[in-house]
């Protein structure tokens, strides 16, 4: 029976932009006559924009990079089957719509690459955490919930990606059941480290990738032979920005100027974490900016509070980038406006853009203090194509 949100006069009680998010959240084995009364209504929308149907499907066939086929064709009537002729038409018609709709939607590149923002890149743990609750103004009382790993780098099933999600939670588990047993123990909660055990190990990777002893170097050695991804041995802080672009290998791509110091750090191959502030509308907000590049696990994740909490939109910047920007809906960032002259304490929406190109992988976060637009001017301080070309020469 077909579900209730898939009926039409259902569908047609929805905003465009609920369609859009119904669109973004089906399931990979919906039912082809489910997926086409959604696409009927989205594509008669009069804000949709028109999309030459044939190209993008061109497009998507030349560009998708995917492990996975976006729809696939099961169950499809033998060759001598009088329904044969019907099925492969409407399945043709069926990828042709998908094609069409998910570029006018994320753009061809963001979807064929599989390269969305944070809901695709949330990897649920099960493992509960303290994290800040906002509720209260001026407070930040810790609450338990669980522990969502955002992965940095990679398509999804590619090696880094998956080395990435193995590592970072076997790696959290790891250490909450080891300050767990400290704890039942008497003991401090990081008494059981072997930092010298593990650098015998892995030498300076140890450091980059908080492997704290033995049994988690070794881990992070069986991870890394088995996706066949590199490991970082080496980081610099650049002291310049003239120095970073040097280390990095790219050009200037919109960092703002800090003087003789540069908040930042940068991989052996060219990999780099980047944080700083800009000023919008007079209040001081904060960012930061991580390349990530394909054949090396990426040493550094984040944790996310709440995925479903972001609204997300494909955004073209002011440089021509094709990003997925992520906005918290409600106010979740605490920050100080010093605007009137004393401090006032405000709240903010968290911000994340991401971006992949020739192999790296650009994750923007930041915090604004107003809505969508604030977003989408963030992402338009920063040169996200330039950000990624350029290596350093030692890594070519």
């Amino acid at each position: 029976m077909m579900p209730d949100k898939f009926r039409k006069n259902e569908l047609q009680k929805l905003s465009t932009a609920e369609l859009e998010e119904l669109i973004r959240s089906m399931p990979a084995d919906i039912d082809p006559e489910d997926w086409l009364l959604v696409m009927d209504e989205y594509t008669s929308r009069e804000e949709v924009p028109d999309v030459d149907a044939a190209a993008a499907l061109e497009a998507f066939k030349t560009d998708y990079d995917g492990a996975e086929p976006v729809f696939s064709e099961v169950d499809e009537p033998g060759a001598d089957s009088p329904a044969f002729g019907r099925r492969r038409r409407r399945g043709a018609l069926r990828i042709l719509l998908a094609a069409a709709i998910l570029t006018a939607l994320f753009s061809a590149t963001a979807y064929a690459a599989g390269w969305f923002g944070l809901r695709s890149r949330a990897v649920q743990t099960g493992i509960e955490i303290d994290t800040p609750d906002f509720e209260a103004v001026g407070k930040e009382a810790a609450e338990k919930s669980e522990a969502v790993l955002l992965i940095p780098a990679g398509y999804q099933q590619s090696a880094e990606y998956q080395a990435a999600e193995e590592w970072y939670e076997i790696n959290l588990r790891y250490c909450q059941e080891k300050n767990a047993e400290c704890e039942a123990a008497g003991q401090g909660a990081w008494d059981w480290m072997d930092v010298e055990a593990a650098k015998a190990i892995l030498g300076d990777s140890q450091s980059i990738y908080n492997a704290f002893d033995g049994v988690l170097a070794e881990k992070l050695l069986e991870i890394s032979g088995k996706y066949g991804v590199a490991l970082h041995s080496a980081m610099a802080y650049p002291a310049s920005l003239s120095e970073f672009y040097r280390l990095t290998g790219t050009e200037p791509f919109g960092l703002p100027e800090y003087g003789e110091q540069v908040p930042a750090y940068v991989f052996e191959d060219g990999s780099f974490h980047v944080e700083g502030a800009f000023s919008l509308h007079g209040v001081s907000c904060d960012f930061s900016l991580e390349r990530a590049l394909a054949g090396t696990l990426p040493p550094y994740s984040r944790l996310l509070h709440d995925p479903d909490a972001y609204e997300e939109w494909a955004y073209t910047t002011a440089s021509g980038a094709a990003v997925c920007i992520d906005w918290s809906k409600e106010a979740d960032h605490m920050y100080y406006d010093y605007g009137e002259g004393s401090a006032k304490l405000c709240y903010g929406h968290t911000v994340t853009a991401h971006y992949a190109q020739d192999g790296a992988f650009l994750t923007l976060w930041g915090y604004v203090p107003g809505g969508k637009e604030d977003a989408e001017a963030l992402a338009d301080l920063f040169d996200f194509a330039t950000a990624c070309a350029g290596r350093p020469e030692s890594a070519e």
